[in-house]
This record gives structure tokens, sequence and C-alpha cells, in this order.
């Protein structure tokens, strides 16, 4: 159980605070030039995130159990599957993002010894996929595994009292000190400015709702694993607010911080090419660079400051990760000691792939990526089948008449129209990108791989709840 209810949302927004609140979200607004992205993020908290951060809290607080036996006690032991496809989808996010975790605790310990890499990009090149990486991945897995066998209060509640607001605070110093850099107001603007003509880009809806879902963790079964450690009485929705909103606001400050940092010390043009470079390309070359050219002192301090954020974001994602898959195997009857060793070992195990090989990497984090999508959609299946009305009256009495409308509305109707539009819109655009081969299997966004992988995953699923099923019933019967 989660001691106090500060804890319970610290560990929340680590939760959902991750590195793309800090090297994807910058890198949007600065693409699409500000407000109208802002807007289309907003829209899609109201409408995606919290709505589904809603459905998970109300399982996780009725269940105390992992995520597919939650589902079978909301929905009945046919719906298992859909849970367990949940938590695999989050399960094959947590092995690539350890190696993550590992880059950012690299580039922290090297920044803090030796100071920023003096030149960003040929250092990166050498590191991605070396047996340095390897190694701070293997580091983190022990360090996020150390921390989850600790237990709730004592490892996860009591970190993430310490991380969370020296993050902020980290973010609110990293803003404040781009505002005071010559020429950072031409990053400013790039990030507030209002642009009506961007409102009719398709894109930018696509982005920005998807941002959302992504970012919040929403849909993942995360925020439902920290639910069943809330006491039976404690309302849940003020800090499913607190945790949705909260989590927007480190977008913010990130984007307040970083870009305009990059435009002031980089050039214009050099700044905008960067910020096309992708995530890694933003957090590890384009930003390393803005900290050398501010030089000395300052540059090196910026720079802890970053990769002190950068570490602390991802850990405290990654260990609520750990937490999902350890809560499930404890609901199954293995003890919390066994279970988190047990992980711990698979997940150093199976994060070597993608630490070794780039390609290895990009398809993970594309293919489980937008698979987050149909978790999404899989919550939407729980409540539909349930009822939406009695779903809410069940699981979430206690909310507020107007969120209880956004439950009954965003979870049956408008998470289904966002899954089949976001979801068709990556696989056909990934489609027509003829250039890349987008139907190779050398090419790690192929949408012949993608569409293997997910059913793959799916088969797997079924098979895994079948037996847990079987499992369950066979000692209900004993």
């Amino acid at each position: 159980m989660f001691k106090t209810r500060l804890g319970l949302l610290t560990a929340s927004l680590g939760m959902a605070i991750g590195t793309g609140n800090i090297w994807r979200f910058p890198r949007k607004v600065a693409q699409y030039g500000g407000s109208a992205y802002i807007m289309v993020w907003l829209l899609g908290l109201l409408i995606w995130s919290i709505p589904l951060l809603m459905v998970e809290a109300g399982i996780g607080r009725a269940s105390r159990r992992g995520v597919p036996f939650a589902f079978a006690d909301a929905g009945g032991r046919h719906l298992m599957g859909p849970g367990v496809f949940v938590a695999m989808i989050t399960t094959l996010i947590m092995f690539y993002y350890t190696v993550v975790t590992g880059w950012c605790a690299g580039y922290f310990v090297t920044t803090l010894i030796h100071g920023v890499p003096v030149h960003p990009a040929a250092y990166w090149k050498g590191f991605e996929g070396s047996f340095s990486a390897l190694a701070w991945s293997l580091v983190i897995a022990l360090v996020a595994g150390f921390v989850v066998l600790r237990g709730v209060e004592a490892g996860i509640e009591r970190l993430s009292l310490i991380l969370m607001p020296i993050l902020f605070l980290l973010l609110i110093g990293l803003a404040v000190y781009a505002a005071f850099i010559p020429g950072s107001g031409a990053g400013f603007e790039q990030v507030f400015a209002m642009r009506p003509s961007a409102f009719a880009d398709p894109s930018l809806w696509i982005d920005g709702i998807s941002q959302s879902a992504w970012s919040t963790g929403a849909g993942w079964g995360l925020y439902m694993t920290y639910s069943s450690y809330a006491g039976k009485k404690q309302g849940m929705e003020a800090t499913t607010y607190a945790t949705g909103f909260g989590n927007n606001l480190a977008s913010l400050l990130a984007a307040s911080a970083i870009i305009p940092l990059v435009f002031a010390v980089l050039s214009g043009a050099g700044a905008k090419e960067f910020m096309g470079a992708g995530n890694t390309g933003l957090a590890f070359i384009a930003v390393p660079l803005a900290f050398v050219r501010i030089g000395g002192l300052a540059g090196r301090i910026t720079g802890i400051a970053f990769f002190t954020g950068l570490l602390f974001a991802a850990l405290s994602s990654l260990i609520a990760m750990f937490e999902m898959v350890v809560l499930i195997l404890g609901s199954a009857g293995m003890k919390r000691g066994r279970a988190t060793v047990l992980i711990t070992l698979t997940t150093m195990l199976f994060a070597v792939p993608s630490a070794i090989s780039p390609w290895f990497f990009n398809n993970q984090d594309w293919v489980w990526g937008v698979g987050l999508l149909i978790s999404g959609m899989c919550m939407s299946v729980l409540v539909i089948h349930v009822g939406p009305s009695r779903f809410v009256s069940k699981f979430l009495p206690d909310i507020s008449p107007v969120t209880r409308v956004l439950v009954r509305v965003a979870v049956p109707v408008l998470v289904p129209a966002i899954f089949l539009t976001l979801t068709a819109w990556y696989l056909v655009t990934t489609a027509m990108d003829v250039k890349s081969g987008p139907w190779s299997l050398k090419n790690p966004y192929s949408v012949t791989l993608t569409l293997a992988e997910w059913f793959a995953a799916g088969l797997l699923s079924w098979v895994i709840a079948r037996f847990l099923s079987k499992h369950a019933k066979e000692d209900t019967e004993s």
C-alpha cells in the first residue's frame, strides 16, 4: 500500500513522465510551431488519456491484482486475454526502455565526470549499440529491480517522493535559465506562437493526440497497477487529473527549456535541422551541442541538470513497468522477492538485442509504440462489455458528474474512433513511404513486420490467458 496520497501521486507522475516528455514533445512542438499543437495535445488528454486513466484507476482499486486478473475480475474470465495483451505490450516496451534508461544513465555519468561530449554526433554514433550502452542497460535493470524489491512504500513511494520534486525543479530551472539566454525569444515564439493554418494539417491532429496517448501512460496497465495499492476508500479522481495535467506541465516545462536553448545557441537553420533528427537526435546530439556552445561551467552545469532530469524521468517510468509485471506474478502466487529477481534477470536478457542493435531497437520502439493504441482499445472493449453506465456505477461511484459523462462518452465512443484513425494513419503512411521499403523485412518500420509481431503477441496472449484462466479455475475448485 502507498502510505500517503502524496506518495501515490508522485509515483503516478513518475509513471507518466518519461523521456517522451523531454525529447518527443519539444520536437513536435517545434515541428508544428506552437499553440495549435498544444491545443490538440490538450484535447487528446481530455478525450483519450484522462478517461482511460479513470478506467484503470477504478479497476485497479477494486481488484488489487495484476492487469490480466483485474480484467477478469471486472469483465469475466473470457476478458483475461485482452488483459494479457495489454501487459505483454508494456512488458515488451520495458525491455527496450531499459536500454533508453541506460543511455540516459551513461550520458549523466559522463557529463558529471568528464563534462558534455565535445563532439556530440560522433560520441553518440560510438555509444549507440556499444558495449558501454549494453553495460549501462544491465546496471539500470539491477537498479530498477532493487527499488521494486524493497516494496511499494519503502521502495517506489520513497524514491518517487525524492525524484519527482527534483525533476520539476530541474525543469523549472532549465526553463528560467533558457529565458535569460540572448536569442531565446525565437525559441519561445516557436513554442507558443499561434498559427491557425496549422489546424488544417491532418498530421497535427494525429501527432498531438498520439503524443498524449503515449506520454501519460494511459492504457498501459501501469496506473492500474499503482491504483491497486491505493486505499479502498481513497478517491482517485483528483489524483488522476493531477497525474494527467502534471504530466502535461512537465512537457511544457521541457519544451520551454529545450527549444529556446537550442534556438538561442545554434543557428536557426541548424536548430530546425536537429529538431527533425528524431528523439535521440534531439536529446543526445542537438541539446548537448548547445551545452558545448555555451561552454565553461555554465554549459557543464546545464548539461548535468538536463541529463539528471532525463534519467529521473526514464527511471521512474521503468520502475512502474517492473512493478506491473511483479504484481502480475504475485497475483499468480509468486512471492515478491522471487518475482522481482525473475523479471530483473529476464529484462537483462531481453534488453540485449535492443542495446546492441539500433535496427532491432527501432523496430521494437515502432511496433510496440503504435501497439499501445491497441492497449487503449482493450480498455474500451472492457468498458463496452460491462456497459459504460454500469462500469461507472460499479468502479467509479465517487467521481463527479462531469467526469461520469466524460468516461461514458469518451471510452466507448471516442477511444475506438481515435484507435481506428491513428492506427490506420500510421500503417497507411508507412506503407506509402516507398523509399524505405515499407513491406521489406529489412525495414525496421515494415508494415509486414508490424502486423506479424502484433499477431504473434496476440496469439501468445491468448495461450497465456487460457493457461491462467484454467489455473484460476482449478484453484477455485480445489
